[in-house]
């Protein structure tokens, strides 16, 4: 591990917002951070960028922003920390075990914003959308659980509709480019951008998105 990553890794550790999954009292955190109110996750979050934008834009909710990588958690709890933004936390968890943690009934809307497509078939039950993950996701969720994603990877988006189709469950809202798309205007889909969006874009890259919602 390099000086800089080992630097970050501390400094986490003294972050506020930030709780981690080896914390011995990170369940009683999450439930205090929550208290009995609706939260929305950023799964796969990264640095942040949703669950800082959203949270500043809406605060009177509550954000949580879930990712099991320290080093990209660092710089989304350290702008949380110095701003005292009060409506934003992290959790650095595996998104698999966010049912050990997460309440039950508390989260009303999930965003998952660009997240790993595994794109070999032998991974696809690794992938947020797939039936392994949805669920979990019903587990915590309150009834009419919003799903957002959005993504760069065209097999992700049709296997997402795959996945729904399978389901019985109709889109409420999706493009396949939606940074063209009337409908999504002023929207806060494409009025946030995250880091791997914008390398994308400028690699001349069309974003995809699907709103569904699970009951």
């Amino acid at each position: 591990m390099g000086r800089k990553k080992k630097e970050k890794f501390a400094e986490n550790l003294t972050f506020k917002s930030l709780i981690q999954y080896d914390y011995t009292n990170a369940k009683n955190l999450i439930d205090d951070y929550i208290g009995g109110e609706s939260i929305t996750l950023e799964l796969g979050c990264g640095k942040g960028e949703y669950t800082l934008a959203l949270a500043k834009k809406y605060p009177n909710r509550k954000f949580l922003g879930v990712d099991i990588q320290g080093e990209r958690l660092w710089k989304g709890a350290k702008e949380v920390d110095e701003q005292s933004i009060q409506n934003a936390k992290f959790f650095r968890v595996n998104i698999e075990k966010i049912t050990q943690y997460i309440p039950k009934e508390s989260v009303e809307e999930i965003w998952l914003t660009f997240p790993d497509p595994f794109p070999k078939n032998r991974n696809a039950k690794k992938r947020l959308v797939s039936e392994n993950f949805l669920p979990k996701y019903m587990a915590i969720g309150k009834s009419n659980l919003r799903i957002h994603l959005k993504t760069d990877s065209e097999l992700l988006y049709n296997y997402t509709l795959e996945i729904l189709q399978r389901k019985k469950i109709t889109p409420e809202l999706l493009s396949d480019n939606v940074h063209e798309d009337e409908k999504l205007v002023d929207s806060d889909v494409v009025g946030i951008k995250t880091y791997f969006e914008r390398k994308h874009l400028l690699a001349g890259r069309k974003i995809h998105y699907i709103r569904f919602i699970l009951k």
